[in-house]
């Protein structure tokens, strides 16, 4: 396979415009995943610079049918990448809009960093991952793709989304939706044929993939609601925003008072060995993210944090 890998990539470097060559270069792929999932994707991820360069080519010379032809090979690269890579899956579920109707394609210079904490988080190399994010830079949204992916992924467990007040857990369950309802233009079921939405209950916020459950594939609560009996997560428990703005950051008391819901009972919604992510914009040393970072360490748990904005927080 591996000769084989390099006699195709020769005739692409040869012939750059020859498709077969690329058409070849994923069948491999696609086989070889089968024998060795890291290299078999190690190539699919490497021949991409190929298309690339074949798509820019294709449009230069104004063959447009060309162009089309390895534009449906890089989309058929990323599907194939999609249910395992973050940022396959990201590139891959909005491909075909307009750039500016896109929301990873233009902030992925950025984003990517956080992307690749939320890929070993997928890969079990991180129990727990936290992000100190300023507002509207797209923290909520990667979170609610990334929700949608896992769920996608493993049907069967459940994902419980936690944020303050009503209208942030209604914008976690209409943004999840978005993708999975359907008519839209966007490409999960292309990534995830077998993981049909099957059940939604608006006032509950829940939503089930593949078959109905006691635990929904994915919940949306706030964290002043009552969590007993109605929660679980066995997929991922994610946390956003837990702070609602400055005002109540400055209380030092309403944020001891969160942090006390939140270690009291909403961490113990998460079954053992479930990840645990939490996002916000981080107004002080004193926000539930830093307790959280601090009990997951004493924990022992395999931890990264974003702390590139705790360390302006003390500088101040």
């Amino acid at each position: 396979m591996i000769k084989l890998h390099d006699k195709i990539i020769k005739a692409i470097e040869a012939n750059p415009r020859d498709f077969s060559a690329y058409e070849d270069m994923l069948s491999l792929c696609r086989e070889y995943e089968k024998e060795n999932f890291t290299v078999a994707h190690e190539w699919n991820h490497g021949f991409r610079s190929y298309i690339g360069w074949a798509i820019q080519d294709a449009v230069s010379r104004s063959d447009f049918d060309a162009a089309e032809q390895f534009n449906n090979l890089l989309y058929r690269s990323l599907i194939f990448g999609a249910p395992h890579f973050f940022d396959d899956y990201l590139q891959a579920i909005e491909f075909g809009k307009p750039l500016d109707k896109k929301f990873y394609q233009p902030r992925r210079h950025y984003l990517k960093r956080y992307v690749e904490g939320y890929q070993d988080i997928l890969d079990g190399k991180l129990d727990f991952l936290s992000i100190s994010m300023p507002k509207r830079c797209g923290k909520s949204q990667l979170g609610i793709n990334f929700t949608n992916m896992i769920s996608g992924k493993y049907p069967d467990k459940s994902t419980l989304m936690e944020g303050t007040g009503d209208d942030l857990v209604k914008s976690f369950y209409s943004g999840c939706l978005e993708y999975i309802q359907q008519p839209n233009e966007y490409h999960y079921y292309d990534i995830f044929p077998e993981s049909k939405l099957v059940s939604t209950h608006a006032d509950l916020k829940t939503f089930n993939l593949l078959h109905d459950s006691r635990f929904p594939t994915v919940m949306c609560r706030s964290i002043d609601a009552r969590q007993v009996g109605l929660s679980e997560a066995t997929n991922l428990l994610y946390l956003d925003d837990c702070v609602e703005g400055r005002e109540e950051a400055k209380n030092r008391q309403r944020l001891d008072d969160k942090w006390e819901v939140i270690s009291g009972d909403i961490i113990g919604r998460a079954i053992e060995g479930t990840p645990i992510v939490i996002c916000g914009t981080r107004y002080s040393l004193y926000d539930p993210i830093g307790h959280l970072q601090e009990e997951m360490r004493k924990q022992g748990k395999k931890c990264f944090c974003d702390l590139r904005q705790q360390r302006s927080l003390q500088k101040n």
